[in-house]
């Protein structure tokens, strides 16, 4: 949707282009969280190694998750929004050519707590 060539219905282009999704791609990347939580639930007691920059992209992403989970300001909704774009397109920038090469291990049960975190919100 961010490359500029929204769904098939072009009367709908505005709305996507506003949130950077439609509905298709919302439930495709369902789907796909689910997957990767059941084949994580299935190897619970692995090590994952994941990019360094990966690692620093869900920590932020948490950070951010846990302030709107806290906050009661009137318009946290649009915050948390800007506040995850704006680390989308920082871990964008940081990526662009390519990732540093070092990895961070973490257990599979750490990665599953984020992302049922994720899926909640």
């Amino acid at each position: 949707m961010e490359a500029g060539k929204p769904g098939w219905y072009d009367a709908l282009n505005g709305l996507p282009a506003l949130f950077g999704s439609s509905v298709v791609e919302s439930f495709e990347l369902l789907r796909l969280m689910k997957f990767i939580l059941d084949s994580l639930y299935e190897f619970r007691n692995e090590k994952i190694n994941l990019p360094i920059e990966v690692m620093k992209l869900l920590k932020e992403e948490q950070k951010v998750i846990d302030w709107y989970l806290s906050s009661s300001e009137e318009d946290k909704d649009y915050k948390y929004w800007s506040k995850m774009s704006d680390i989308r397109e920082s871990y964008r920038e940081e990526i662009k050519y390519g990732f540093v090469g070092e990895e961070i291990e973490i257990s599979a049960q750490e990665l599953v707590g984020f992302l049922e975190l994720m899926l909640q919100n």
